[in-house]
């Protein structure tokens, strides 16, 4: 073994510019890694930071147990909880899906958003009575809850951005047979930010008061939709004096004992739904993505310096074989030396990925709860994988190092004719193209499995990337044979012939 360590290192130390250029490439792969895991993951940490805003000025959201889109919380539920001592307002939602446009309508917006002015834009309207707006305004005030002639709404700051409209203004709902009622604006409110990943905290099924865009009585919300009210949850704000988790446990029981059982929800709820929808979403697949593209590029950087270092090395490796080492040995070289670039490159690579991550942060500062800190998961995934790929990447120079017989070290090596060759490049480029563009096609074309996870479509796609790779080196190679031969021999004063010999050797 230490034979071996001596001959690698002996390489190495001899293509000086070689070893730095690899394991450059290779640290920048590690660091890519280190900081796509580390950004993930403090990402995922900062969702309590939204989930915390979700709920506006309320403490606890109650919805029904069940998860069926027509679900409704009883009446029932709602007396309950006007009873107890301990509550400061209980204020029921009605959460529905609308379309509005804005009313004249007009053709503006046509070219610059994505919707149609004959369908509107659809979003969740949020019928309730409380006399106190969920979160802040922005401008303008509250709705009204007197009657009067017309139908006030307050809308979030996105749809007034969105639909290009502001206080004073009206919308309207589409609708070809039946004449809209006309809702006048009257206020604009602030929601909570929308996470790192774009995505506003809660759903339908998942109550939280973010998701309203656009806010209205509950006299109104049933004169919009020509029904009945339904409450959809109910949120809930305590006195200050009150302990939460208190409340909420004592109550627990009353509520599941209900004949349409409910449940609380609170902020905590909500980040844990988040952080299991994130890890499923499209912030954990582009994550996934960035990281597989990082190891195929620690696979080709290595697996490229390997194979130029046995095409180099044919003559001795043949004595090699012949005077001290046998072929499992000579396997154990090359893939020693795989080994160590990639030692080289972590080395390196994981405090680059350190110095990136915390750059990241102070440029981002603030939109990180917890700010964005380097994650001992991502030095651990980066090293296992880099690892792997440098020993993957280790087994085709291996075997063709294997391949060399003693007797080679006494044969002449004269350059390859390389012009049938050519042609079965072109066939290697016509099968390397598909497979390259097989990964992203996978990550974001394609839909999800049945399960939903992206992982093992991310590492066939991953692999085949890493193989189109391979098969597209050789017509590259040649291609540059053929194109730069003759300019690098004029400007080094070569003869044109003596530096083509060489170059087509290896």
């Amino acid at each position: 073994m230490n034979t071996i360590l001596l001959l690698v290192r002996s390489h190495l130390w001899g293509h000086k510019t070689r070893t730095i250029l690899t394991t450059l490439a290779t640290a920048f792969s590690v660091s890519l890694l280190v900081w796509v895991v580390s950004i993930y993951s403090s990402a995922i940490a900062s969702l309590d930071l939204y989930a915390s805003r979700a709920l506006g000025r309320y403490a606890l959201v109650v919805d029904p147990i069940s998860r069926k889109a027509d679900r409704e919380v009883p009446v029932t539920a709602v007396e309950l909880l006007q009873d107890q001592s301990e509550v400061a307002s209980v204020d029921p939602m009605w959460a529905r899906l609308v379309s509005l446009r804005p009313y004249p309508p007009t053709n503006e917006l046509e070219t610059n958003r994505q919707f149609s002015m004959e369908s509107g834009w659809e979003d969740v309207m949020i019928g309730t009575d409380a006399v106190e707006p969920p979160f802040q305004m922005a401008r303008g005030r509250w709705i009204n809850m007197t009657p009067s002639q017309q139908m006030e709404v307050v809308i979030s700051q996105t749809l007034a951005d969105t639909l290009n409209v502001d206080v004073g203004d009206q919308l309207e709902m589409p609708s070809p047979s039946i004449t809209s009622p006309r809702l006048t604006i009257v206020g604009v409110i602030e929601p909570p930010l929308k996470t790192i990943a774009g995505a506003l905290v809660g759903s339908r099924l998942l109550p939280s008061l973010s998701v309203g865009a656009v806010f209205c009585s509950m006299d109104n919300a049933s004169a919009i939709h020509r029904t009945q009210p339904k409450i959809s949850f109910i949120a809930l704000a305590l006195k200050d004096d009150v302990d939460v988790h208190e409340f909420r446990y004592r109550l627990i029981p009353k509520l599941y004992a209900l004949k349409q059982p409910v449940q609380f929800m609170t902020d905590l709820d909500l980040e844990e739904e988040m952080s299991e929808a994130a890890k499923a979403s499209s912030l954990a697949l582009q994550a996934y993505v960035v990281g597989m593209i990082a190891v195929v590029l620690a696979f080709l950087i290595i697996f490229s310096t390997l194979s130029m270092g046995v095409g180099e090395r044919a003559r001795q490796f043949a004595l090699l074989r012949a005077i001290l080492l046998s072929k499992r040995q000579l396997a154990a070289m090359i893939a020693v030396e795989g080994l160590l670039l990639c030692a080289l490159g972590l080395l390196i690579g994981i405090p680059l990925g350190g110095t990136i991550v915390a750059a990241f942060d102070q440029a981002t500062e603030g939109e990180v709860r917890h700010g964005i800190q380097i994650d001992a998961l991502g030095i651990v995934v980066a090293t296992v994988v880099s690892s792997i790929a440098a020993l993957i990447a280790s087994i085709l120079p291996a075997w063709r190092a294997t391949r060399v017989k003693p007797l080679d070290a006494a044969a002449s090596h004269a350059p390859s004719n390389d012009v049938a060759d050519l042609g079965w490049s072109n066939w290697w480029l016509i099968i390397a193209a598909p497979l390259i563009g097989l990964l992203p096609l996978l990550s974001f074309v394609l839909p999800p499995g049945p399960d939903g996870s992206p992982f093992w479509r991310l590492i066939g796609g991953s692999f085949c990337m890493g193989a189109g790779f391979v098969l597209l080196t050789p017509i590259l190679i040649r291609l540059v044979d053929r194109s730069c031969t003759r300019l690098l021999a004029w400007m080094l004063r070569l003869p044109s012939e003596l530096l083509q010999q060489q170059m087509t050797s290896q």
